[in-house]
């Protein structure tokens, strides 16, 4: 059209009309259409009204605008439609986004009310705040949409948590942007909640932020759920790391280490660090097998087809020993899947080998209880027998079926099946063993002892199934207990008659002591005639001897029977020994008004062998007694020999009319420390050892001593007897005590001119040994210990030396040992109050010639002197 016009009236109308036509078409076609209309619209006023083309014919011009034409109106019309059709589907469109809208508007609101969320919008250029109804239930508000200002919404928000929920919304804000938090909140009544809040900006027309808004959410529930999930994960966590019996770890699907716990390195040797990320076969790649990797698929795959996968594998730790494990392989599933798997191992090494080791031993005790004689049984809860071994069965001589139907009732004493029953009773109702002695019959019809032990075998219910048992004859061991019971009664007896002794001893000896030191004083502190002194000497002395006599028969007594006193026999003169035994008993005898006669048979032999030392202990022992029980009358000893069984014997009847002796106290009379009376105020006194030491002496001897007759008030008639040979052979009597020393001359001073060192700590021994020696003429110098014997017996030249044995600084054995080494040859007396062989031999061995028991008879002391002085000159003049 622009065209047209511009070739009827000008260019300058057509440029007008151009822009009109090319601002409708724009508007209504779109800026496409318009741009082709102007340039369509410039061609046609360029063809039509530039000069240089006015050399085309008309015609072909007219056509081509017209074709052109045509092609413009055709195309704006299509245009045109198009654009009516795109403005009916923009509105159709239009109209469906907002139905979508407003649905989507009401599942919104409908799932926030599902999900309890309340919706907030915060005001920022008024202050002010709203929330729904929602959020206000959420805190304990109004159940209705409300506006508040900020800051009653700030001050909602835990103390804890305000800054940080501060500090997110300024960088909301900041960053116009959007943010989510999880924080508590205070709910109107004090309580405290955790909300998850979502919120984002709104900005005004000029880009910057005017309000928030957002939503809320109470995960109060969720959170402490995730709470209690962490701690429960926690706690499983710290449980399975402290497992250290059990090796426990994770595997993803390929079989690859995610977890490996406490247990899992201290079986393999691997740690944590080393296992994690690798596979399960690289870890135990030194195992036994080669097919490894293979294995361990095949492992998995049970697991996750079966639910489970269980084994024994053995394999290598990471020091190369090896272990055999217990493993259990189970997979973890999410949702139905198996996204893992979890793997239990346990060191079973040392439970196979116990395992082993009991296989050994049942077996072993299976054939050890073949072989042990032990009767075996099995008896039902009511403790019927329904089994019994062979050995029951030849015990008791029945069968099985007998030992069955007749029971065990019938083959116990009858005595004893009352206790037993209940015992049983007991051991079932507790469920517990049962043991007791009883007494079963044997197939003979005799009973002997047995040892019964039972054991209950419990089922699963805890009741009684079975009872295992075995009987064990004790027979021996019941004789034994029985011995060993009257043994203890013997020995508490005669620990009591050793009590009664003591007591008899400390009064025996407290008796002489008691005369000694009493006479003793009265002479050291009063003055007396010569007369009484000599008295009082003569009494101190008598009782010394008393003292002297008691100790010597509880030293032999106890030699007798420890085994260690020593027989030397030779030729003995029974008249000699006999006068001088009633001699020395005579005064006793005299003071007491009684008579003491002895006749000696032609049968007996002038002289035969014995020991004549314990045959005068036994004499004196035996006459004593029959002297001091004799109140009146007289004591009578006869003596013959007599043909018996065993051969000639010597017997010696000694008879008193003394008080006697019951029957009943005649049963102990030669026990030791047996008295016929043991109370304080018994008549005669004594130590009740004379007998008991005149039996065991006399046994020695060959012989005995017995009580032929006794009764109460009647008197009593005792016998020795011992072994009687008629002709004494030639023996050699070679002694080294003093009863072979040279025979004393009182008549002069015997020691004249011998130099003697006396080793002496006492000095009232050292004082009585210097009053002996001076009168005998010797030259006396006292050593205090042995050190100081030493140094005097090299600086000074002593014929002998009195050595006492315990000293201070050095000792008697000491000494004597040195001066020995030191070629000392001179004679040396050894001086001690033990009277034991033991010590005897002991001393003898140290050095010293000779030995002399203290107290020491001053003779004996002087005698011995004199022996070994004329033995030292006589060595020295050879």
């Amino acid at each position: 059209m622009c065209f047209f016009i511009g070739f009827l009236f000008g260019a300058k109308a057509a440029t007008i009309l151009l822009f009109l036509c090319v601002t409708v078409t724009t508007l209504q076609l779109g800026a496409t259409a318009g741009i082709f209309a102007a340039l369509t619209t410039i061609i046609f006023n360029v063809l039509y009204i530039d000069p240089r083309f006015q050399s085309l014919t008309r015609a072909v011009i007219d056509t081509f605008v017209m074709i052109a034409t045509a092609s413009v109106l055709i195309w704006q019309a299509q245009a045109y439609r198009a654009s009516k059709r795109d403005q009916r589907r923009v509105s159709l469109r239009a109209q469906k986004s907002e139905r979508n809208f407003k649905e989507a508007e009401e599942r919104f609101h409908s799932a926030l009310a599902a999900a309890h969320a309340g919706i907030y919008r915060l005001d920022l250029k008024f202050g002010t705040a709203f929330r729904n109804a929602s959020l206000n239930k959420i805190f304990g508000l109004m159940d209705k949409e409300a506006v508040f200002p900020i800051n009653d919404f700030k001050m909602r928000i835990h103390a804890d948590d305000q800054e940080r929920v501060n500090q997110a919304i300024g960088r909301m804000i900041q960053m116009k942007s959007s943010f989510s938090e999880q924080y508590r909140v205070y709910r109107a009544d004090g309580s405290i909640l955790w909300i998850k809040d979502r919120g984002t900006v709104i900005l005004d027309d000029a880009g910057e932020v005017e309000a928030v808004t957002g939503t809320m959410v109470d995960i109060t529930d969720l959170v402490q759920a995730e709470e209690s999930l962490h701690r429960s994960q926690e706690q499983f966590r710290v449980l399975i790391e402290s497992i250290k019996d059990y090796g426990l770890f994770l595997l993803d699907l390929k079989g690859n280490i995610i977890s490996w716990n406490v247990g899992a390195e201290r079986i393999t040797g691997f740690s944590d660090c080393e296992a994690i990320g690798e596979h399960l076969s690289t870890i135990f790649a030194t195992t036994l097998t080669t097919d490894l990797p293979d294995r361990t698929r095949s492992e998995l795959k049970e697991a996750r087809e079966k639910g489970i996968w269980q084994g024994e594998r053995w394999h290598a730790r990471k020091n190369g020993t090896y272990f055999l494990a217990q493993e259990l392989v189970y997979p973890l599933q999410r949702s139905g899947e198996v996204y893992g798997y979890a793997k239990v191992m346990n060191d079973i090494t040392l439970r196979k080998k116990a395992e082993e080791s009991l296989r050994h031993s049942e077996a072993r005790f299976r054939q050890l209880l073949e072989a042990i004689p032990q009767m075996v049984f099995t008896a039902t809860p009511k403790y019927n027998f329904d089994f019994a071994n062979q050995r029951w069965l030849d015990y008791t001589g029945l069968s099985q079926t007998q030992i069955t139907r007749e029971g065990w009732s019938t083959l116990f004493d009858p005595a004893e099946v009352s206790d037993t029953t209940q015992i049983w009773k007991a051991a079932a109702d507790s469920k517990s063993a049962f043991s007791h002695e009883l007494r079963i019959r044997r197939a003979d019809g005799s009973y002997r002892w047995h040892l019964c032990r039972a054991f209950p075998i419990l089922d699963a219910n805890g009741h009684i199934s079975e009872w295992f048992g075995t009987h064990t004859d004790i027979e021996e061991q019941k004789q034994l207990q029985n011995e060993l019971l009257r043994a203890k009664q013997e020995a508490e007896e005669v620990s009591q008659m050793k009590s009664a002794f003591l007591a008899t001893v400390s009064h025996e000896i407290r008796t002489p002591l008691s005369a000694i030191i009493g006479f003793s004083r009265l002479l050291v502190e009063e003055t007396w005639p010569e007369e009484k002194m000599k008295e009082f000497a003569q009494i101190s002395l008598r009782n010394g001897y008393a003292l002297s006599r008691i100790i010597d028969d509880i030293l032999d007594l106890s030699k007798v029977e420890a085994g260690k006193l020593e027989i030397t026999k030779s030729d003995v003169s029974m008249q000699e020994l006999l006068s001088e035994v009633v001699e020395s008993l005579s005064v006793k005898a005299m003071e007491k008004g009684i008579g003491v006669s002895y006749r000696i048979e032609d049968t007996v032999p002038e002289t035969f062998l014995s020991d004549a030392v314990r045959l005068r202990q036994i004499l004196i022992n035996i006459i004593g007694n029959a002297i001091k029980f004799t109140v009146e009358g007289d004591v009578q000893v006869s003596v013959q020999a007599e043909q018996k069984d065993i051969g000639k014997t010597l017997a010696i009847y000694v008879k008193d009319t003394g008080c006697g002796i019951s029957e009943q106290s005649a049963q102990n009379l030669f026990q030791p420390f047996q008295q016929a009376d043991t109370s304080t105020s018994r008549k005669y006194g004594g130590t009740g050892l004379g007998l008991a030491l005149s039996r065991k002496l006399s046994q020695l001897l060959g012989g005995n001593v017995i009580l032929l007759h006794s009764a109460p008030s009647e008197g009593s008639t005792f016998m020795v007897e011992l072994p009687l040979l008629d002709k004494a052979p030639q023996v050699k009597r070679v002694t080294k005590r003093v009863e072979g020393a040279t025979p004393a001359l009182p008549m002069r001073a015997r020691l004249t001119g011998m130099r003697i060192l006396v080793a002496e700590d006492a000095v009232d021994t050292q004082l009585l040994i210097r009053q002996i020696l001076q009168r005998q003429g010797a030259e006396i110098d006292f050593a205090d210990n042995g050190q100081q014997a030493i140094e005097r017996a090299e600086s000074k030249d002593y014929d002998i030396i009195l050595m006492d044995i315990q000293m201070p600084v050095c000792d008697g054995y000491q000494a004597t040992r040195t001066l020995r080494s030191r070629a000392f040859a001179k004679p040396i007396i050894g001086l001690s109050a033990h009277a034991m062989r033991e010590e005897h031999e002991k001393i003898i061995a140290s050095g010293c010639n000779e030995h002399l028991a203290k107290p020491f008879d001053p003779k004996k002391l002087v005698d011995l002197i004199e022996m070994l002085g004329a033995r030292s000159t006589e060595s020295i003049e050879a």
